[in-house]
């Protein structure tokens, strides 16, 4: 008897190609809430998120922002659970906010789906009211085949339609039935309950199976079980409303049981470039292995030869992971440029790799860009009416744009200048061209670029720690507003605007910067001591130690312990080496709360007053756990410091500061965040505090006050629900 589920996603190769500056890219599915992309490793594919939703065969769609960023760290945290718990799925790691890295397989086209209560398509078939439960799990398999309508059919036919083999599905049966023994009881103790989902499977080349499918509220039905609340789906279908509410009280629910999935703060790229040194691409590998904290999802490398051709590198992943010896051999020259990174505007995918390659009939350059500009939008299209043509997403491209569209009839350091005089916002741009290049910083000095001396030429850094490792000495930092020009002639200097601040990010102290940086003449290591001296004059805690949470936390808790004269411990221990090849504990384990990433020191923290120093609250969510897992240590008492004032506001500028609705401290006290954390008792830093740490006069506070430097073009309660990650 053949009956009709309902529909849900399917991948199904299709002769389509997705552009970028290097030609074109296979596009394996470009449907309307995911796409997935072909990688350069054959044996992966790149899986984005989208906010298209649709349902009743794609009569009725929308899009639900936020929806494509929640799937993504939806599927991803299920995954994470999947592997703790014996199932191979096919997540690698996440590379921005709405994309994943992914195994690639050969997919069955076999939907197993499991209805562990009665709802939709089977409750209307048999003309019974939703919610029954029935007595044993229900298994169903559906062909999927568009020109069948999707049938539901029985392990006979699969078999005899040579879709698979009966070992074949015993092995899907069996991991099916294992992936809901998992999910079930998950759900189930967060207050949620798993009415049914869908999963597929694929072939691996050597011929095992392994899921090859994301579990979302996309594809699942989700009933809160106290109220009864549809949390999935079923919301958009049905006229319910409020989808992307649903989707992110899954979303937060499954976060505070996933202690091994954090999405702290972000960074979101460093650059690097050395001119007239040899091996010049060599030396920028490492230049950019020591910024590698500043961006993980990509990185690339630029080199220009004798001859003066541009040849790049560049792939997703880790510097190590993306170079080797070959690679590196083939980059030719004594200059080239770097790019390590973290996506912001335009979120991820290779497309949006650095640094960018341009062919020109004026001369090819290169782009590599850290920041973020907050009028990318209208002039994308002011540049889309006089007829460029993008090639990515990311708004770093913008720049070359504006270069390409002036240079035709005067010098390029004149074009440049003007495109920077267009732009509004937060960067450090690198340019080069097949004999120089152009070093330029934004007018407010939000973003920071150092100069250094490497024999008889140059390099340049988003930090000064990469020039410690290469050998280089550090000249100069390059000034807001300033463009420095490094050819034959050797360094010139230039000013592009009158208007200059020295705004840096008050973050890159507090979190992102590496301890061994100095920033515009201050240590980093030394302003977040004296950060934490200061924390302690303004907030004492009663207490018998001092505890910070790795690794940036730990120099403003020296500082703390210090100032209070309580001692120092190490209470808490960071597990540097959890990769996906970690041996993985059995479910009875993680329901005892084993935490993978963090662990609290029992025999330090049993009985003791801890002051907890951490450098900053964004959502609440890491904090929480942390404070929750030093109670379970025995902890008698814990007392939270933050080294930084409450971030209320979302950041225009980069920063993954996530949305002001996500913000702990945007619409609550300090007494109202401390009983949302937990602790005993919670303070945090004052603004005054960190212009002395700095030894400052300004700072950009922004995420603390609201106070931004440039002219905004969006709305603060919009701020990266966009696809500025």
């Amino acid at each position: 008897m053949l009956r009709l589920p309902d529909r849900a996603f399917y991948y199904i190769i299709m002769e389509q190609h997705h552009l970028n500056e290097e030609g074109s890219r296979p596009v394996i599915y470009d449907g309307v809430a995911i796409k997935i992309y072909a990688d350069m490793d054959p044996s992966r594919i790149l899986v984005r998120f989208t906010d298209g939703i649709t349902a009743y065969n794609m009569i009725k769609k929308a899009r639900i922002a936020g929806k494509g960023q929640m799937n993504n760290e939806i599927s991803a945290m299920l995954a994470g659970h999947l592997e703790r718990g014996g199932v191979r799925t096919p997540f690698i790691r996440m590379v921005s906010a709405d994309s994943q890295l992914c195994t690639k397989t050969d997919i069955i086209p076999i939907e197993m789906i499991v209805r562990n209560v009665i709802a939709g398509s089977m409750a209307r078939r048999l003309g019974i009211e939703e919610g029954i439960r029935p007595e044993n799990t229900i298994y169903d398999l559906c062909y999927k085949s568009n020109d069948l309508g999707d049938p539901l059919i029985n392990d006979h036919h699969a078999v005899a339609l040579g879709l698979v083999t009966y070992a074949e599905l015993r092995e899907m049966y069996s991991m099916t039935e294992k992936i809901n023994s998992i999910l079930l009881p998950l759900f189930k103790g967060i207050g949620i309950d798993l009415v049914d989902f869908k999963v597929e499977f694929g072939r691996l080349p050597d011929g095992s199976l392994m899921l090859a499918d994301h579990i979302t509220p996309d594809n699942a039905r989700f009933w809160d079980i106290r109220t009864g609340e549809r949390l999935d789906k079923d919301r958009f279908r049905r006229d319910m409303g409020k989808v992307g509410d649903a989707y992110r009280e899954i979303y937060s629910r499954l976060l505070a049981v996933s202690p091994f999935f954090e999405k702290g703060l972000h960074e979101e790229c460093g650059v690097f470039a050395v001119y007239g040194v040899p091996d010049a691409a060599n030396l920028t590998y490492y230049g950019l292995h020591a910024l590698q904290h500043r961006g993980q999802e990509g990185c690339g490398i630029v080199s220009a030869n004798d001859a003066g051709v541009l040849k790049r590198v560049k792939g997703e992943g880790l510097v190590t992971e993306v170079f080797n010896e070959d690679k590196l051999s083939g980059l030719r020259g004594n200059m080239a440029i770097g790019h390590v990174r973290y996506s912001t505007t335009g979120g991820g995918g290779i497309e949006n790799v650095q640094p960018f390659l341009f062919r020109h009939n004026t001369g090819d350059f290169a782009l590599a860009h850290n920041g973020n500009l907050v009028n990318s939008a209208p002039l994308r299209k002011y540049l889309e009416n006089r007829g460029s043509l993008f090639q990515s997403t990311s708004d770093s491209e913008i720049l070359a744009h504006l270069i390409k569209k002036d240079s035709v009839n005067k010098p390029r350091i004149f074009a440049i200048v003007d495109a920077l005089n267009m732009i509004e916002g937060a960067f450090a741009f690198i340019i080069m061209t097949s004999n120089r290049i152009y070093a330029c910083r934004d007018k407010y000095g939000l973003r920071p670029l150092s100069i250094g001396r490497l024999g008889d030429g140059y390099v340049l850094s988003s930090e000064t720690c990469a020039f410690d490792v290469i050998g280089a000495e550090f000249v100069r930092d390059v000034e807001p507003g300033e463009i420095i020009t490094i050819d034959s002639h050797g360094i010139r200097s230039r000013r592009y605007s009158e208007y200059r601040r020295n705004a840096m990010c008050a973050m890159e102290y507090v979190y992102f910067a590496r301890p061994d940086s100095d920033i515009e003449g201050r240590n980093v290591h030394s302003f977040r001591k004296e950060s934490g001296r200061l924390l302690f004059e303004e907030a004492p805690a009663d207490a018998d130690i001092v505890v910070g949470v790795p690794d940036s936390s730990l120099s403003a808790a020296m500082g703390y312990s210090e100032a209070s004269g309580l001692p120092y411990e190490m209470g808490l221990i960071k597990n540097k080496y959890i990769g996906r090849t970690f041996i993985q504990p059995s479910q009875s384990m993680r329901e005892k709360g084993v935490r993978m990433k963090l662990s609290a020191v029992k025999t330090i923290v049993k009985g003791k007053r801890v002051v907890l120093i951490d450098d900053s609250i964004v959502r609440g969510t890491t904090s929480r756990r942390i404070v929750t897992m030093l109670r379970e240590a025995g902890a008698s008492e814990v007392h939270l410091r933050i080294a930084s004032p409450p971030i209320k506001m979302p950041c225009f500028y980069g920063v993954d500061i996530s949305t002001y609705d996500e913000l702990l401290c945007a619409r609550r006290s300090v007494e109202e965040a401390c009983r949302a954390i937990g602790a005993d008792s919670l303070a945090f830093l004052s603004e005054g505090a960190l212009y002395k740490a700095g030894r400052r006069s300004d700072l950009c506070l922004a995420c603390f006050n609201g106070n931004y430097p440039t002219d905004l073009y969006q709305a603060v309660e919009e701020a990266n629900k966009d696809g500025k990650f």
